[in-house]
């Protein structure tokens, strides 16, 4: 079969090329801040200001023995102050809002070094990312596309929780149609960052996913009763005390810091829309999209379309997303590539995911999440219609597995 033009241009050396030139970048911006002591720290061994610094003073008061003290602004700001912090360039101490279940995690990074906690939190949650990437695509060869969407260079340079939320989303994807309560219990650890679980309750009951139901009740039980059991009754009064002064309506950026929304609400905001059509157009955006993926459920799918589906969901339908949270598009797109490798690539898509790649590089400042994210539903969509096996032409894959 005569090749196209479009797998002509995206042959796999120029595609390693282009990716490996991507990731030399990431690499080089890297050494460059440790070389001119940007990072972790300063050349005195003071912190830069990264959003690790308050995963590192929330795990410091935890393994002091003051986990409930996070949620205290002043006793929150004075850990923070006591890191003695390089610069803060105008930006306010961060607030701690995570639910009590992530303080039972960060003492774990809490008993050495900042600059070594720093290094164990990322290379821990990157490796964690990579196995549950590595598990979903068949071929290790692919792997090393999960390196390249933007939101990995952030996570690293900021000590970010999104590899770990990447993870989690995608383990518990995989073992869904496999193992449903594993599934379940997985899926409930996410609950550190409640605003990606959403979509789940939906799909889970209109498809009749009720072990998955069972085993995410029974981790989320779990966690509660270790939480109160660890800091009291009172860590609940607390951290609903500080979610609520952190605005959790107007999901606002705060003032000093240039971040942008990767949701329909954040493009609204983002536009100059006001608080009303921001929620408008974003409920609309969720529903749309719920009922797709429940759809999606109801009929005789490929398992890894189903997850792809899922995965696309849980980002689209939460209104709270930053870009270093986009890292988690890994996830339906490893779900996508497993497809293709079990039933063949349309054409057309080897452009799509290229330029899906090309577009996540300008996430930091513009809200490109929503558009990336209808274009890989409509992926989805468009594989969910194609004949249930199709010719693996120009895949060549070597170790094929059921979807």
């Amino acid at each position: 079969m005569t090749p196209t033009a479009e797998e002509r241009f995206f042959t796999p050396m120029r595609i390693r090329a282009w990716g490996g030139a991507l990731l030399l970048a990431y690499a080089a911006k890297l050494v460059w801040l440790v070389l001119s002591a940007n990072w972790p720290v300063d050349a005195a061994g003071r912190p830069v200001l990264a959003d690790f610094v308050f995963i590192w003073s929330g795990g410091q008061l935890s393994f002091a023995g003051n986990g409930l003290g996070a949620y205290d602004h002043a006793t929150f700001t004075a850990a923070q102050d006591a890191l003695n912090i390089a610069d803060r360039f105008g930006i306010p101490p961060y607030r701690w809002v995570y639910p009590p279940p992530f303080l039972l995690v960060v003492p774990l990074i809490a008993w050495v070094p900042y600059a070594a906690g720093f290094a164990l939190w990322v290379l821990a949650t990157l490796g964690l990312y990579l196995l549950v990437i590595d598990r979903i695509i068949p071929e290790r060869r692919f792997l090393w596309l999960a390196l390249l969407p933007y939101g990995a260079a952030i996570a690293i340079r900021e000590g970010q929780t999104s590899f770990l939320l990447s993870a989690l989303l995608g383990l518990s994807l995989y073992l869904l149609p496999r193992r449903p309560f594993s599934a379940g219990m997985v899926l409930a650890l996410m609950v550190y960052k409640p605003q990606f679980g959403l979509i789940f309750p939906i799909v889970f009951f209109v498809s009749g996913q009720w072990r998955a139901i069972a085993g995410a009740v029974t981790m989320l039980v779990v966690q509660a009763v270790a939480c109160t059991w660890v800091y009291g009754l009172n860590v609940w009064s607390a951290f609903w005390g500080s979610f609520n002064q952190a605005d959790p309506v107007n999901l606002q950026n705060v003032p000093g810091l240039v971040v942008v929304l990767q949701t329909a609400f954040g493009f609204v905001y983002w536009i100059g829309g006001g608080l009303p059509l921001q929620w408008s157009v974003h409920l609309v955006f969720a529903a749309i999209i719920t009922a797709i993926v429940c759809i999606l459920f109801r009929h005789p799918v490929p398992d890894a379309l189903k997850s792809a589906a899922l995965a696309i969901g849980v980002l689209c339908v939460t209104p709270y997303m930053l870009a270093y949270d986009l890292l988690a598009v890994a996830v339906p797109g490893a779900f996508l590539i497993r497809d293709c490798q079990n039933r063949g690539i349309l054409p057309g898509e080897r452009s799509l995911l290229a330029g899906v790649l090309l577009v996540l590089l300008f996430s930091f400042y513009i809200p490109v999440g929503p558009f990336v994210l209808a274009v890989l539903m409509w992926t989805v969509l468009r594989r969910a219609q194609m004949a249930p096996a199709l010719l693996i032409d120009r895949v060549h894959p070597e170790r094929p597995v059921p979807s």
